[in-house]
């Protein structure tokens, strides 16, 4: 089976409510059940849908204080880094960066201090953190793009259309303020050797 159009409406429609039952698709995309079945479950199996998740309010759960977190890292020690990560509770998401920094951590916690506390006392023992800068969101806002749209015409449904599509929830977008905070243990000396790209 390759991922055509109805797959990608259903797959919108499960990432706005993950509970929709078969029949309730089916309904939706004017199919069968049959063909809502067959789908869901390619869906599965071939690991284009990945899991199903609750989404948060951050606020009322008590997680009223989020922020992210910019490293830099000693170049030969992302292993190190990448091994750490699951230690830190208050981590929702990392990615790797360009540019200034090598990486970023969107943690969340119930207070300032508890960040401050995560990012003095516990990331700036890391051995493999240079620095880090921390910024506070003051805002946040979902947006869940759907995934039919922007597509070149004759992606979908053609020889060549099998792709691959990762429905993890999309992670909220926020705006900052110019609440800062920056850290800095050591830094490569001028003139050093180019940073290396990360390990992937």
């Amino acid at each position: 089976m390759q991922l055509d159009d109805t797959h990608i409406r259903m797959i919108d429609l499960l990432r706005e409510n993950g509970r929709l039952s078969i029949a309730a698709l089916a309904e939706k995309l004017d199919i069968s059940r049959s063909n809502a079945y067959q789908r869901y479950d390619w869906l599965i199996e071939s690991g284009v849908i990945t899991g199903f998740t609750a989404t948060l309010d951050f606020h009322a759960a008590g997680f009223g204080v989020a922020a992210l977190v910019f490293v830099s890292i000693e170049q030969q020690r992302w292993a190190e880094f990448r091994e750490l990560l699951p230690s830190v509770p208050e981590l929702e998401y990392f990615a790797v960066t360009a540019g200034p920094h090598d990486g970023m951590l969107l943690v969340r916690a119930a207070d300032v201090a508890a960040i401050h506390e995560l990012v003095t006392s516990t990331l700036a023992q890391w051995p493999c953190i240079k620095d880090t800068e921390t910024i506070f969101l003051m805002d946040e806002q979902w947006d869940r793009v759907s995934l039919g749209r922007g597509l070149p015409d004759g992606l979908l449904g053609g020889p060549s259309s099998r792709i691959r599509l990762d429905c993890r929830p999309v992670r909220p977008r926020g705006r900052s303020s110019g609440l800062v905070i920056r850290r800095s243990r050591r830094r490569t000396p001028s003139g050093g050797a180019p940073r290396q790209a990360p390990a992937k």
